[in-house]
C-alpha cells in the first residue's frame, strides 16, 4: 500500500523533470527529519537521521528545484527544524546545545564550497570530527571562549546538492578515510526525464501538498504519542522512543546481507570502510519504510513490527546507495579528463555500438572535446570504432583488455 514515500515522489515528479530518484531521497530526508528522536532501532541504538546529497550536472538536473519542493513541504510542518545554511563548528555546537535532542536539518544546494572551506579556513578547524560526532548522536561538552555548551543526543539531518565535477574536485581521500564522506547517501543519476514544457499549476497540486503535510504531521504524532500499558486495574504510561523490531525471518535476512557485505570487503580498505556503513544505513531505512506503513505499530508494546517485505525493500535501496557511493569514490583524486574517459567507457560498455553523436549528447561534449576523447581511448587500446551498414557516422565498442 502506498505511503508518504510514494505519494511525495508522484507529487514532486509533477512539478519538475528532475530524476525521480532525487524526489525519492528527498522523501526519505523529510521522513528522517520528522522522525527525530522518536524512533530507535534497539539492537544498535540507531536513530533514522540521514545525510543525503543530490549530485549531477549544473542546472538541467534541477537539483535546487528538487530541494526547494522538499523544503516547502517541510516548512509547513515545522519551520524550526531548519538549521542556518552557513555555519562554523562553534555555531553548530551552540545550535545543537539549544535543541537538546530535537531534530536539526541542514539544507543547502551547493556543498562543494563547504569541503573546500574545511580544508583551508582556520575557523573550520575540527569541523569534520564535530560533524561525525553530531551525525552519530554522541553527547558531549565543549567550552567555547568563556562559555560551556552541553549537547545531548544530537539529531542531525543533512539534505543538499552539488555539481558532480565541483564536488569531486573538492573532496579528497582523507574525507573518505576520516569517515565523513561515507556517512552520506550520494545520489548520482546517469540520466533524467525529458525536459518538461512550461505549464501552470493546478488546485489539485495544492491539495496534494496539503495532504503530504498532514501525513508528516501524523508521523510526528504517532512517534510522540505516550505509550500505555494496562496491568489489571492499573494503566501505566510514559514517553519513550518507538522501537523498530525485526521479525525473526527479517533479522535473519538482514544478517545475511551484512555477512555478504563483509565478504566483499576483504583486502580492500576502502570497500571495508564503505561497507561498514551500509549495514547501519539499512537499519535506518528500515525504520523509515516501516513508518511509511504505520499499521505495523503495536501501541501497547511501543514498537513497530518490521516484516520481511520492509527489510528487503531497505536492502534494495541500501545496495543501490552503495553502488552510487562506490561510483563517486572512484572519481576522487582523478582529473576531470580521466573521469570523463571513465564515463565514456562505462556508457559504451552499457550500450555496445553506441553512436558518436549519442555519446556527445549524453556527455554534453563539443566536437573538439569528442575528438580528444576518441583519440585518447583508441590510442590506449580501450575503444574500437566501427560502422554500420546503411548508416553514417561512427559507432563505439569497448575493447576487451587482455592480460
Amino acid at each position: 500500500m502506498p505511503g508518504f514515500f510514494e505519494h511525495y515522489t508522484v507529487f514532486a515528479s509533477q512539478l519538475t523533470d528532475a530524476p525521480h530518484i532525487y524526489h525519492q531521497v528527498c522523501a526519505l530526508a523529510l521522513m528522517s527529519a520528522i522522525a527525530g528522536s522518536g524512533a530507535q532501532e534497539p539492537l544498535l541504538g540507531l536513530r533514522p537521521n540521514l545525510w543525503i546529497l543530490l549530485l549531477g550536472p549544473s542546472t538541467i538536473y534541477r537539483k535546487t528545484t528538487s530541494l526547494s519542493i522538499a523544503a516547502k513541504v517541510l516548512r509547513e510542518v515545522d519551520e524550526r527544524i531548519f538549521l542556518p545554511t552557513d555555519f562554523s563548528p562553534q555555531s553548530l555546537v551552540a545550535e545543537f546545545s539549544q535543541r537538546q535532542g530535537h531534530a536539526g536539518l541542514l539544507m543547502r544546494d551547493e556543498v562543494s564550497g563547504f569541503f573546500h572551506t574545511v580544508k583551508r579556513a582556520d575557523y573550520m578547524a575540527g569541523a569534520k570530527e564535530l560533524l561525525i560526532k553530531l551525525f552519530d548522536g554522541d553527547s558531549f561538552r565543549r567550552r567555547l571562549r568563556s562559555e560551556e555548551f552541553v549537547v545531548n543526543s544530537p539529531y542531525f539531518v543533512w539534505l543538499g546538492g552539488a555539481v558532480t565535477e565541483k564536488f569531486l574536485d573538492a573532496v579528497t581521500e582523507e574525507d573518505v578515510f576520516s569517515g565523513l564522506l561515507i556517512r552520506f547517501i550520494l545520489v548520482m543519476p546517469e540520466s533524467k526525464p525529458d525536459t518538461r514544457p512550461l505549464r501552470y499549476g493546478s488546485p489539485q497540486l495544492d491539495t496534494d501538498r496539503e495532504e503530504l503535510v498532514e501525513e508528516l504531521k501524523r508521523f510526528r504524532t504517532t512517534l510522540e504519542e505516550p505509550w500505555h500499558l494496562v496491568l489489571g486495574s492499573r494503566v501505566l504510561s510514559g514517553n519513550a522512543p518507538k522501537f523498530f523490531v525485526m521479525e525473526p525471518e527479517s533479522l535473519a535476512r538482514y544478517n545475511q546481507f551484512v555477512t555478504l557485505l563483509e565478504s566483499m570487503s576483504l583486502d580492500d580498505p576502502v570497500a571495508e570502510k564503505l561497507n561498514s556503513r551500509i549495514g547501519p544505513l539499512t537499519l535506518k531505512l528500515m525504520m523509515l519504510f516501516s513508518l511509511n506503513h504505520p499499521n505495523s505499530l503495536n501501541a501497547e508494546l511501543n514498537t513497530f513490527r518490521v516484516d520481511l517485505r520492509v527489510v528487503l525493500k531497505s536492502i534494495m535501496w541500501a545496495e543501490l546507495f552503495r553502488q552510487h557511493l562506490t561510483t563517486v569514490l572512484t572519481g576522487i583524486g582523478r582529473t576531470r579528463k580521466e573521469r570523463l574517459y571513465d564515463r565514456a567507457l562505462e556508457l559504451t560498455k552499457q550500450n555496445p555500438g553506441i553512436s558518436r553523436s549519442k555519446v556527445m549528447r549524453r556527455l554534453k561534449l563539443y566536437a573538439r572535446s569528442m575528438d580528444d576523447l576518441e583519440q585518447t581511448l583508441v590510442q590506449r587500446d580501450l575503444l574500437e570504432i566501427g560502422t554500420k551498414q546503411g548508416t553514417r557516422g561512427s559507432f563505439y565498442f569497448v575493447k576487451e583488455v587482455t592480460p
